[in-house]
């Protein structure tokens, strides 16, 4: 449940091993910059990636229902020094095995404090979100992976529908209509590094039973059919386009610019234990 409303509010969470983080990095979009951060054990929840500060006309819905109880949405407006930030901390049972505790954050800074409080306290000011609190327990070898939801819908192609989309791109366009082309928010290119990879948003490589696509050459030489009866079932043609980027926690604190370009972040987490030597990090 409280999976499925980090989906609602755009983030997605899982726990990959490490022997599949080469197949994951295959499909995820070719990264801009890497960063790594070592932030030591503390049972008091502390920031893990957090936004910069908030536009004063930002202004988004989260939602905080669990079925079965009633719907419940809370808003959030941007300005008084606000940022959206990822709590985690980790909790160690008797068998020794560690807990990643994730908890959203909508940190708004007390301009005064009645009562003297440490820096540990101050990171709470705000709104923390504990009905999106996640758990999860994570192995030597197992990574945690947060990321954006942003769901890109397949589309069945017409007949003909694909020459006539190759013959609109041929024709001259106005400026407006080109930026609207060329916005990496309305239909995917191969240098937007938020776009999905190719191989699952260009309808030549929709594969169904998980071999790579035949070109040309491959394909056994066929003869025409003579009836309709003789023409064999293929499956339609899909592509993906993306839909708008809807403005929520999961956007605002997954994705960013860098050099006037749209860039998504992807969390990746792991836990060391300090009495044991690191195990070797597998390249992205």
């Amino acid at each position: 449940l409280t999976r499925g409303a980090w989906r609602g509010n755009g983030m997605r969470l899982g726990v990959i091993g490490r022997e599949q983080f080469d197949a994951f990095a295959k499909v995820m979009p070719q990264p801009v910059n890497m960063s790594q951060t070592l932030i030591n054990r503390s049972p008091h929840p502390v920031p893990i990636i957090e936004t910069s500060q908030l536009a004063g006309d930002l202004f988004f819905a989260v939602d905080l229902t669990r079925p079965p109880m009633p719907r419940q949405v809370e808003q959030i407006v941007g300005g008084k020094n606000s940022t959206l930030r990822l709590l985690g901390r980790i909790e160690t049972d008797d068998a020794g095995r560690h807990t990643l505790v994730l908890i959203p954050q909508h940190y708004i800074p007390s301009p005064f404090d009645l009562i003297p409080r440490n820096p540990l306290e101050k990171e709470l000011d705000g709104r923390v979100f504990n009905e999106l609190t996640v758990r999860l327990t994570l192995e030597q070898d197992q990574v945690a992976v947060v990321d954006l939801y942003w769901p890109w819908p397949e589309r069945a192609l017409q007949p003909g529908e694909e020459e006539r989309q190759s013959e609109r791109q041929e024709e001259p366009q106005t400026q407006a209509e080109q930026e609207k082309r060329d916005s990496p928010y309305l239909l995917p290119r191969d240098n937007d590094p938020a776009a999905p990879p190719p191989h699952i948003r260009q309808p030549d490589a929709v594969v169904t039973d998980g071999s790579k696509p035949k070109t040309d050459k491959d394909k056994p030489a066929v003869q025409e059919p003579t009836t309709p009866a003789d023409t064999p079932d293929t499956p339609p043609r899909v592509e993906r386009i993306a839909p708008p980027l809807l403005t929520n926690f999961g956007s605002t604190l997954l994705t960013g610019t860098r050099i006037r370009q749209p860039v998504r972040k992807v969390l990746l987490i792991s836990i060391q234990d300090p009495k044991t030597p690191p195990q070797e990090q597998p390249e992205p």
